[in-house]
């Protein structure tokens, strides 16, 4: 994503209630700074849905928290095209209806260097809560802005093949399917690319059966 203009990512969460007041669920670190990101996303409880460089207040993509279930499975799919005009640059879709609240990526023309691996379910630097709750079918495409595919990844609320799609993701984790235990860490496997993902403090019975 380094110098690029667009992305979209879509994913499955179903958080806890009464989780800490702000948790991470993506982050792609710019540096050592909490709160720098190439991209991250992140729920304000009781505030917002947020995709961000730079916080929810400066460099940002903001969405209604109210459209989600917490206790129960919700989709996000997050758009972005730095070439738009700012106001319009990012839109949040929460089980397919647009629910952004604000968007302002201000001056920023193309997404930042990434400077470590992608983080799923934890900030990166440390500096804020991970997520409290349940991860699933994590996508991302690259320099491609999906906003006008939303009907058909989200599906009616069913995840399906990703790869089926017009534009396929340029990676795609299914969190469960074709994922491996080492003995002493997951591999989660991309399941378009080669970008596997590795777990840090789960154990093999930390694998659970609930799903979308």
């Amino acid at each position: 994503l380094d110098g690029g203009t667009k992305l979209s990512l879509s994913i499955w969460i179903k958080p806890i209630s009464g989780s800490p007041f702000l948790e991470y669920i993506l982050s792609n670190p710019r540096d050592t700074t909490a709160n720098n990101s190439q991209f991250a996303l992140s729920l304000f409880e009781g505030a917002a849905i947020s995709f961000n460089v730079q916080s929810r207040t400066n460099q940002y993509v903001n969405g209604n928290i109210g459209a989600i279930t917490y206790g129960a499975w919700n989709h996000i799919l997050v758009c972005v095209d730095l070439d738009r005009t700012i106001g319009t640059e990012g839109v949040i879709f929460v089980n397919g209806v647009d629910e952004t609240t604000s968007s302002n990526m201000g001056a920023l023309t193309q997404f930042y260097n990434a400077s470590d691996v992608l983080y799923v379910g934890e900030e990166a630097n440390g500096g804020f809560n991970p997520f409290n709750g349940s991860i699933d079918e994590l996508a991302i495409w690259v320099n491609s802005d999906q906003r006008a595919n939303v009907s058909d990844i989200y599906n009616g609320g069913v995840p399906f093949d990703l790869s089926t799609l017009a534009t396929a993701p340029d990676h795609w984790w299914r969190m469960g399917d074709n994922d491996t235990w080492s003995g002493s860490q997951w591999t989660l496997t991309d399941n378009i690319a080669s970008y596997d993902l590795n777990s840090v403090n789960m154990e093999e019975a930390d694998r659970v059966t609930d799903v979308p």
